[in-house]
């Protein structure tokens, strides 16, 4: 017997999670579970034996931690889930005119939207690898935060004062023990990336300018979307696309898109400025843009966008060369 699709919207909180079941495009229940591994069992248990018939795909917004353990448990027991942009769902509520907000009408608009959504989109899962690497990167980043925070309260706390009392020098010890930490786990985190991702080591060595802060964040984000997503998709995926602003006759010039990801662009950013003085492409390219009267801004965005180009053509080198491995591999 041929099993039938049921779509699932679930809207995550930190104590539970509200499911709404659309079957054949009515919504036929809604739930409430704990968000913790009794409610996913009781999750599962209620599909055993109320849609026994049926297949659940299911989708919910990549919007916080919450639904990590979540997607581990569906992987762990082989059901189909998508992670979905939250801007997806904003826009496809205001299509609805659904007004206020509720955990139960949030959860409608995911079963909504998964819809029309094919059955090979369902391809999350959850990685222990790619969480731990989500792991290192936001410990790293509030260190920088910490380590900045901790810079504006020693000048704000000194100012206009002797800075020999015990209060700053027990301030600059504690930043310079954050500092230590912090290149300690850069440090570990590089390892494990390089090990997850072996062409990481190729990309730090051959393409000059491109930093280690950037390939932990940058890699893990895009390293599955090469090969299936075409360069300009990625580009876009991380904010480095152009917008148009137009309307009748009236045209607006073009900015940089805002959505992506904003701390890969600032990291991207500070590589592409290194990138002109010492690429030696990319500061011939640089100077020919010079050359021609563009701006600085869209210089720096350009040899950004090349960057991210030279990384993707790398990545998706090392994928064809081990997809070749494999064909020579004898069975």
């Amino acid at each position: 017997m041929e099993m039938k699709r049921l779509n699932v919207g679930i809207d995550f909180a930190k104590d539970k999670f509200d499911i709404c079941v659309l079957k054949e495009n009515v919504a036929v229940h809604y739930e409430q579970f704990e968000n913790n591994l009794k409610g996913f069992k009781r999750f599962l248990k209620y599909f055993n034996v109320n849609h026994i018939d049926y297949v659940p795909y299911i989708g919910f917004e990549s919007t916080s931690t919450y639904c990590r353990p979540f997607q581990k448990f569906l992987s762990d027991n082989s059901l189909p889930q998508l992670l979905i942009n939250p801007l997806r769902i904003k826009g496809l509520k205001n299509s609805m005119v659904i007004q206020g907000k509720t955990d139960k009408t949030d959860s409608l608009v995911i079963s909504s939207y998964l819809k029309n959504i094919d059955d090979n989109s369902f391809l999350d899962f959850y990685s222990l690898d790619n969480e731990k690497l989500h792991r290192y990167n936001s410990t790293l980043r509030h260190l920088v935060g910490l380590k900045q925070q901790l810079k504006n309260f020693y000048k704000s706390i000194n100012f206009g004062l002797e800075e020999d009392d015990d209060i700053s020098i027990l301030l600059t010890s504690l930043r310079k023990h954050i500092e230590k930490l912090e290149k300690q786990l850069q440090k570990d985190s590089l390892v494990f990336l390089v090990k997850i991702y072996p062409v990481t080591k190729d990309i730090k060595k051959d393409i000059q300018g491109v930093g280690e802060k950037l390939l932990l964040s940058l890699i893990p984000r895009i390293y599955s979307s090469v090969g299936n997503y075409k360069d300009k998709q990625i580009i876009a995926f991380i904010g480095l696309n152009p917008v148009k602003f137009e309307s009748g006759t009236i045209k607006y010039k073009e900015k940089l898109n805002k959505f992506g990801f904003g701390h890969i662009k600032k990291q991207l950013y500070m590589c592409a400025m290194v990138a002109r003085q010492h690429n030696p492409i990319l500061k011939t390219y640089s100077e020919r843009l010079v050359a021609l009267g563009k701006p600085q801004k869209v210089i720096i965005v350009a040899v950004m966008r090349k960057l991210l180009l030279a990384i993707i053509g790398m990545i998706k080198k090392s994928k064809n060369k081990s997809s070749k491995e494999l064909l020579l591999t004898p069975t």
